[in-house]
């Protein structure tokens, strides 16, 4: 039933989406002429959530051993290098996997490497383990706002919209932000 539902709503021409449903399916949708975001002001944070990376603790002690640094985690995600522990190497690779939403692919055998740059991320650690997130919202935002030909984003609490904006990956002259009074 669900990939059934599926099929219908991407041959819809109307589709109503929360941001996670839109994030994780997104592959599966075309684009729309006319992409309406309510709650706007969430949009960049959703995109954000959905490209975190959790690692389990017992994952980076079974690797690195009971003293890890963030920057050998990073370094391990950016290499080749073999990695034993399978729920570790899963995370790498879906770290690794991120790289196309800033429009840099991995490098292919044949391709010059130095050109590469690889994706940047911040982490947190804590007691269960590490989460890794993007630092910068704008390419992963555009996950979001490439779902539309036109974007129509409302929110009652958009504080700064040039921010909202940047976030969202958009330029200064990509938008047009009005402000109505409330009823």
């Amino acid at each position: 039933p669900y990939f059934d539902a599926l099929d219908a709503a991407i041959e819809s021409p109307l589709v109503v989406h929360n941001y996670a449903s839109i994030l994780s399916q997104s592959r599966h949708f075309p684009t729309r002429s006319l992409l309406c975001m309510d709650e706007g002001h969430r949009a960049a944070e959703s995109a954000g959530h959905h490209l975190e990376v959790f690692i389990p603790r017992r994952e980076l002690i079974s690797e690195f051993g009971h003293h890890v640094e963030f920057d050998q985690i990073i370094e391990r995600a950016n290499s080749d290098a073999e990695i034993s522990s399978p729920e570790l190497r899963k995370s790498v690779k879906r770290m690794r996997s991120l790289w196309w939403i800033y429009g840099v692919d991995p490098p292919k055998e044949e391709e010059n490497a130095e050109t590469f740059t690889p994706i940047a991320f911040a982490g947190v650690h804590t007691s269960m383990g590490s989460t890794f997130v993007p630092t910068r919202l704008g390419p992963a935002g555009s996950l979001l706002t490439n779902k539309g030909k036109r974007v129509l984003i409302s929110s009652a609490t958009i504080l700064d919209p040039k921010m909202l904006m940047m976030e969202l990956g958009a330029g200064k002259k990509d938008y047009e932000y009005i402000q109505l009074d409330s009823d």
